[in-house]
């Protein structure tokens, strides 16, 4: 029988769901098995001794690192005839290239701590046969290290519960307010945005109806800009981002050109086309995927600038407000689509029946309801059996699988506060904090020091 296990190696330990990397090759694929009737669990790596291999007949590794203890869990599942299959969504094979990693680019992490890393994946990556990749330049620069790897190109999707968080926001909402939105998810994206702040000081300077907002812990210069035009929110968990996207005018994606940034996914342009925003990015080789008249792809400011002049113009930005929709939508999860994972395990989607408009889950009063209960890393929780929440959030999920209009006013409100206040306490113990300082200390001083905010 099929049962599948994703195992991450994320640095983030049990809080892996925070790991962007983390939710895309592990959690969205593995819900889509669960979707089309395939038995899928997902925990971290350290958790492996409290699960038992033989349930499992494909363990798939995200981002594995050398250690002995790897070594021997894959030698134990080699012996029982377990297939092993590594999983890498970014350049960290190839120590040669490290110096192009966004941690090493922003000044994060020390250039010999990023080869000694680069290192590890590599080592670790040379014990498997067969490794699963998320784009195809990714693919080619794998190859030409690992020549004899068999590999297979998985693109990222997004489940549907995240792309119906939100109803989507009227074009002519979007287009009154003008609103840029820049979503950097992490400070490493600080030399990225450096890229085009110059450039985008000088707009919001010649046109006053344009807002700026910056969302996530990036520093950079706000004297540069328009106090009135600029605005910054704190990090946001993944099911918060729908609420600011969906009020953007448009998205900006820049990237340093290089060989590491051509090797990612092309993920900021469907999170914004699925909620009918058009986006703006540099030149990358996966989003070439997706081309529309809603989405500028270029190196070029002066084709940034172009595109935002075209995009004040009520006809030409309802066409990309549709297009970027429409594109993006092949980026979602569904049982009508052939899944790339399931060919290469030679499983056809079992349960290819879609819900009918009828019976549809309401997914934002879903998450609500779940965050407000579970927490914020509920997806992840209902996947990972050896989590202590795991069977609450198992019966909630089939108490309220389908939720109705039910719920009153008073419920959401309720709801909204206690799933806040879920969030705001959803954080790492201090000592798991602690002890993770001092592994960077260990590890990189410069870095560790670097992290320090006086």
């Amino acid at each position: 029988m099929i049962r599948v296990l994703f195992i991450s190696h994320s640095k983030r330990g049990a809080f892996y769901y925070n790991d962007a990397s983390a939710r895309y090759r592990c959690i969205f694929p593995a819900e889509h098995f669960n979707d089309t009737g395939i038995k899928t669990h997902v925990i971290h790596f350290s958790q492996i001794k409290a699960i038992k291999a033989t349930d499992y007949s494909h363990i798939i590794f995200h981002r594995p690192q050398y250690s002995l203890k790897l070594k021997h869990f894959l030698q134990m599942i080699s012996r029982l005839g377990i297939q092993a299959i590594a999983d890498f969504d970014d350049l960290l094979i190839n120590p040669q290239l490290a110096e192009k990693s966004a941690a090493v680019q922003a000044g994060y992490m020390h250039l010999k701590l990023a080869k000694k890393q680069a290192n590890a994946y590599a080592k670790a990556l040379r014990m498997f046969s067969y490794c699963w990749v998320s784009t195809t330049e990714l693919a080619k620069q794998v190859e030409a290290c690992f020549p004899n790897m068999k590999i297979a190109t998985c693109y990222n999707k997004l489940p549907l519960r995240w792309a119906r968080l939100q109803p989507i926001t009227p074009w002519q909402d979007k287009l009154k307010h003008k609103v840029i939105r820049y979503m950097p998810g992490t400070s490493h994206h600080k030399h990225d945005f450096e890229k085009i702040e110059t450039w985008l000081a000088e707009l919001l300077h010649r046109d006053p109806d344009i807002q700026l907002d910056v969302v996530g812990d990036l520093q950079f210069d706000t004297k540069k800009f328009p106090p009135a035009q600029i605005s910054q929110q704190n990090h946001m968990t993944f099911e918060q981002l729908p609420s600011a996207i969906n009020t953007s005018w448009l998205t900006l994606a820049p990237l340093q050109s290089n060989v590491f940034n051509q090797c990612k996914s092309g993920l900021k342009f469907w999170e914004s086309g699925l909620y009918g925003v058009p986006v703006i990015s540099s030149a990358l080789e996966d989003i070439n995927r997706f081309k529309n008249s809603g989405l500028c792809i270029s190196n070029h400011l002066t084709d940034w600038s172009n595109f935002i002049e075209k995009m004040k113009q009520p006809a030409a930005y309802q066409d990309a407000n549709q297009q970027a929709l429409i594109s993006a939508k092949t980026a979602i999860f569904s049982k009508k689509q052939t899944e790339k994972r399931l060919d290469e395990l030679r499983i056809k989607n079992i349960d290819t029946r879609e819900a009918t408009e009828s019976t549809k889950v309401n997914y934002g009063k879903q998450q609500l309801i779940m965050c407000a209960n579970i927490g914020p890393r509920w997806p992840g929780i209902l996947l990972d059996p050896t989590h202590p929440h795991n069977q609450q959030a198992q019966t909630l999920i089939a108490q309220h699988g389908q939720f109705n209009d039910r719920l009153t006013q008073t419920d959401i409100q309720q709801l909204q506060a206690m799933a806040m206040l879920k969030t705001k306490m959803d954080v790492p113990k201090r000592k798991s904090v602690i002890k993770r300082k001092l592994n960077k200390l260990r590890k990189s001083p410069y870095a560790f020091f670097k992290d320090i905010k006086f």
